[in-house]
């Protein structure tokens, strides 16, 4: 076991519950770094060609709010593909002790298939995407349990600054029934925030089993991609940021993203329990800054 996988006990809760929070596992230095970065891309994201994929921009923006955002002036909510955008991004699939213990979790050997960063601006009292399941958007994988959902916090999230809430053990539970309304109709204020939302909303905010995933900034937590979750809406007077990577088994192909515009990339994160640099795919998305 390397010194930055989890302990027996910890993998034996993650594969009971469904998943992990890794407190400190970014340094401040680093949760300062990325964030300066994504902020930096909101502002220019407009007219930066790495923030479009042929006529499509990557990024969704909030829709109907008033005011006005110096440090996010598209009010932006979702960015994808970010091993595109900023070489720091592609490097954080790297992590050392986060990539460790993505293997730890549903190695040995992994890929990233999907990269996105989420923002909750101010106000913003709707959850976006309610209750749902990872799974959801990698549906032919869903009885493999070896995808993780990857959550960076850059900034300390509570019930009412945007935390993730989940169902421990739900990740055990088949893909449920779903819609693409969001529960909270027009006032979700949020472009194509509906997509995979499962129907019974009411059931799972009610379920005793749910908690708030409290966290600070550096923490970072592990979530079997098919656990229920949803993200939390944000009272608070500041924006709230995180990153999200998805990890799954090296071994699985034929990824399935015919319901995703925009297709998917798929590289490799970790090979014999290290981060995976010597490949052609990371040569060439370094190579492209």
């Amino acid at each position: 076991m390397t010194p930055t996988a989890l302990r027996p006990e910890q993998i034996a809760q993650y594969r009971d519950e469904g998943f992990h929070v890794e407190r400190g596992a970014l340094s401040p230095g680093e949760v300062q770094a990325l964030l300066d970065e994504l902020l930096d891309v909101y502002q220019t994201c407009k007219t930066d060609p790495r923030c479009t994929r042929g006529d499509q921009w990557l990024a969704r923006s909030v829709q109907d709010i008033d005011g006005t955002f110096p440090d996010n002036p598209h009010k932006i909510w979702l960015l994808s593909f970010l091993e595109e955008i900023r070489l720091p991004f592609l490097e954080l699939a790297f992590h050392p002790r986060v990539s460790a213990i993505a293997d730890e979790l549903v190695g040995p050997g992994t890929n990233v298939v999907e990269t996105v960063a989420l923002t909750k601006l101010p106000g913003i009292t709707s959850s976006f995407r309610g209750w749902h399941q990872d799974t959801e958007y990698f549906s032919r994988w869903m009885d493999e349990h070896r995808l993780v959902t990857v959550l960076y916090y850059l900034n300390d999230m509570d019930e009412g600054s945007a935390a993730t809430a989940i169902v421990p053990g739900s990740h055990k539970d088949p893909l449920h029934d779903r819609t693409d309304i969001h529960p909270q109709g027009q006032d979700s204020n949020a472009d194509s925030s509906g997509f995979g939302q499962m129907q019974e909303q009411e059931r799972w905010e009610d379920d005793p089993r749910r908690i708030i995933l409290e966290v600070q900034a550096g923490d970072v937590a592990f979530i079997d991609s098919n656990i229920i979750h949803r993200a939390g809406g944000n009272v608070s007077a500041t924006s709230r940021h995180n990153i999200i990577y998805t990890y799954a088994n090296s071994e699985m192909r034929g990824l399935d993203m015919t319901g995703i515009s925009l297709g998917s990339n798929v590289f490799p994160a970790t090979r014999d329990g290290r981060p995976a640099r010597d490949t052609e795919e990371y040569r060439a998305f370094r190579d492209s800054f």
